[in-house]
Order: structure tokens, then C-alpha cells, then sequence
């Protein structure tokens, strides 16, 4: 697990640099794919990250040149009182959990990060966690995470500390994987159809409570989660984007709870002008129609602000001197947004806010 714990707080902008030439990287060396093993196999701990591809990273960020801070719609206004951390909205629920009956499972690997399972008409892999805290007679939640462009599930395990949150509060965790260089493709049902059968196929692994299947992306896999609510509605509870928001243009999304995180020294998902172009027509899969590139973040979350029946404006909410958190006053579904210091990245220590911890309290909050 790549660990932010230690680094200098004073080299933000090194941050930003080093995670902009990491997805820079992640276009250029194609990753490739690893052949799983059933369920029950195990393999030898991988490297989370060869280390001449990270020479390859630290040359590249020391190379980079640093952008300036791009502000948020509202950054002038100072709205409510700053804190040194960032708590629920209000306490999560006591969990209820859905009428799934469980057959009891026997000779599960718990615990084991390096278990893949095949599956569809291609038989393509994705890692499947169950913490060592599963009970089998008691439904758990499922949470889908998503890699960013040109990674896998090893490299996404690297952006996040999903294992630690799934032993503590007892989920699931699948980490799907696009097809060799690493690019979902977000425009036809390829890699929909590859999720809805990994979530399928984990059901019969484990007791999973279908009220409570989670999904959360990184950067394109941010992209990709949002689809998937909107072309499998009744599956996803809700939905988290990281360093990339964007509110489908060619499906009529049902409300759907979802928080996002942008970063304003991000340069390739820009808080004011949206993805990069040049970035995002190499890292489509298929031709994307007029009107897919993610837009500025002002605009994609008021079109999710109209999609889940909230007042068009934020309360916004300073947390400290860099952090600001929108949260809508909506109807139907929630809706917040939290605003960094840094890049390209899925905020932590260095950006004063653990997005992991934050995902899973509000989707702890979420059920059909």
C-alpha cells in the first residue's frame, strides 16, 4: 500500500506534479493485464509499483511544470465555520440490511487481496476482497472500486485504503479491471456488462445484501461509476467520483446519491474547464460522442444538482484554510462535493482530507 503518511506537507505542489506525470505515465507504458487464478489459489504478493517505472514517474514530475490553483465558483464567499477535519453530515445509520438468504460458504479466503476470479463470455478477471471480518450469515455491502486510465486493480490499491475500511466496517470489495492499455470504454456497454457480471459472480462467493452495492471511481473510473448508475439503475446505492466529476449527456439518470472530489491544482481534470482535451480523446476507447468530455466542475454538478432534485446553489462550507465541502439541500438524492489544494489525486494527509473514510461514511448513509 503506497502510504502518504511521512511525506512533506510543505510540497504540495511536488504532489500535484508527481500524480499528473503518474497518469501521464499510465497512457504511455501500457499495463499489462494479470491472469487470475480461481477462487482458493492463491498467488505471491505483487509489487504495488516496479520500481523502474517509478524512476520513470519521479523523472517525469520533476520535469513538470507546476499550474496554478484554480478557484471554485464560490471561493470568495466565506460560508460557515472552518474545522480541522471533516465529519458526516450527521451519524451514520445503524445498517439494515436486505432479505438476502445465504447458503453458509466454506473455505473462504479471508482476508487475501491476491484473489481474482474470471468472468463473462472472455473470462476477464477482477481482484475480489473478503475481509477476514465476513460473517457469513450476515449480508454485507458491496463496494465497487474503479481505476483510474491506464491502471489496474494493484494500482488503484495504491490510491486508496479501501482493505483497512472494508475490516473494519465488515463490506466487500471488487476492483474491476479495464482490458490492456488500462482504458474503460465508456461509450458502449462492454465494460457495464463486465461489472454487472462481476457483482453477479461475487453474489455467489459471498452473502451480499443487494440493497447496499456501492461503486467508486478514480479519474476515468470516476467517469465510469456514474454511468453505471445511470445505465443500471436499482443497482447502485450510490456513487463517488474522484479527481473527475461528469453527469452522463446520453442517459437520463435516475437521483442518485453521489459525492465527488476535485482538486484545484488539478491539471487534468481542471475545477474551471474540465477534462483535458488532448487527454481525453487519447484515453477513449471509442469514438466519444460531441458532448461527452467531462465539463468544469460548476457545470457538471449543476446538472447532477437538477438530476437529484436540490436547490441549484450549495451551502459551502470552509474546513480549514484550503478545503471547501458543497452540500446540497436536495429532494431525492444527496449531493456533496469537496474542493482540495491538490492534483490529480485521491485526496489525503497532503490534501488534508481522507476521501476513503469520506466515501464510505456517505455511502454508509445510502441504501435502495
Amino acid at each position: 500500500m503506497i502510504s502518504q503518511a511521512g511525506r512533506d506537507p510543505d510540497l504540495p505542489a511536488a504532489n500535484a506534479r508527481l500524480t499528473a506525470a503518474l497518469d501521464v505515465l499510465h497512457m504511455i507504458v501500457p499495463m499489462q493485464g494479470r491472469r487470475g487464478t480461481a477462487l482458493g489459489n492463491y498467488r505471491t504478493p505483487r509489487s504495488k509499483f516496479p520500481h523502474g517505472l517509478m524512476w520513470i514517474v519521479l523523472a517525469l514530475a520533476m520535469a513538470a511544470c507546476g499550474g496554478e490553483a484554480e478557484r471554485g465558483p464560490q471561493e470568495s464567499a466565506t460560508i460557515g465555520d472552518a474545522t480541522s477535519g471533516v465529519e458526516p453530515a450527521s451519524a451514520p445509520a445503524t445498517p439494515t440490511y436486505g432479505a438476502t438468504t445465504c447458503e453458509h460458504q466454506e473455505d473462504l479466503p479471508l482476508g487475501n487481496d491476491q484473489i481474482f476470479r474470471e468472468v463473462g463470455p472472455d473470462g476477464r478477471e477482477y481482484q475480489l476482497f473478503i475481509p477476514a471480518s465476513y460473517r457469513a450469515d450476515r449480508p454485507a455491502p458491496l463496494v465497487i472500486e474503479l481505476h483510474g486510465a491506464g491502471g489496474d486493480a494493484a494500482i488503484q490499491e495504491g490510491f486508496s485504503s479501501f482493505e483497512e475500511l472494508a475490516e473494519e466496517a465488515g463490506f466487500i470489495l471488487a476492483r474491476p479491471q479495464a482490458e490492456p492499455p488500462g482504458f474503460w470504454s465508456l461509450y458502449d456497454d462492454t465494460d457495464v456488462d463486465y461489472v454487472l457480471d462481476a457483482i453477479a459472480d461475487a453474489r455467489t462467493v459471498v452473502c451480499l445484501d443487494t440493497a447496499r452495492v456501492y461503486a467508486a471511481g478514480m479519474s476515468q473510473g470516476g467517469h465510469l461509476a456514474v454511468y453505471l448508475a445511470c445505465l443500471s439503475p436499482g443497482t447502485f446505492s450510490a456513487v463517488a467520483s474522484v479527481a473527475v466529476l461528469d453527469h452522463p449527456f446520453d442517459c437520463d439518470p435516475d437521483p442518485t446519491p453521489l459525492v465527488a472530489f476535485a482538486g484545484r491544482n488539478d491539471a487534468i481534470y481542471r475545477v474551471a474547464t474540465g477534462l483535458d482535451r488532448s487527454i481525453f480523446a487519447q484515453t477513449s476507447v471509442t469514438d466519444p460522442p460531441a458532448g461527452a468530455r467531462p465539463g468544469p466542475l460548476a457545470r457538471e454538478a449543476g446538472a447532477w444538482a437538477s438530476t437529484n432534485g436540490c436547490r441549484a446553489e450549495p451551502a459551502v462550507r470552509s474546513i480549514g484554510a484550503s478545503i471547501q465541502r458543497w452540500s446540497y439541500h436536495c429532494t431525492d438524492a444527496p449531493l456533496e462535493i469537496f474542493l482540495h489544494q491538490g492534483g490529480h489525486t485521491s485526496p489525503g494527509e497532503l490534501e488534508g482530507l481522507d476521501a476513503t473514510s469520506i466515501i464510505w461514511a456517505f455511502f454508509e448513509r445510502q441504501e435502495l
